[in-house]
């Protein structure tokens, strides 16, 4: 799956992707540069993302499980 799969699942729902989350455990999501602004990511399940350089701005991040995600230059 392209990293624009994995964007645009988070951006349908965090319901949708912690479900895909639990479906897929060994697939590392890769979104460097994802447009994440202003998103309500309360709850998403971000373990082991490669959000390198995304766009997170007014993102809500409450309770995001971010573990070993890679948040280099977000």
């Amino acid at each position: 799956m392209n990293e624009r799969k994995h964007e645009d699942i988070l951006r349908d729902s965090v319901e949708k992707w912690n479900a895909w989350r639990l479906e897929n455990p060994d697939i590392v999501p890769k979104m460097e540069l994802a447009r994440l602004e202003d998103l309500d990511l309360e709850n998403a399940d971000l373990r082991g993302a490669v959000l390198t350089s995304a766009r997170l701005t007014g993102a809500n991040l409450r309770n995001a499980q971010l573990c070993s995600a890679d948040l280099s230059e977000a």
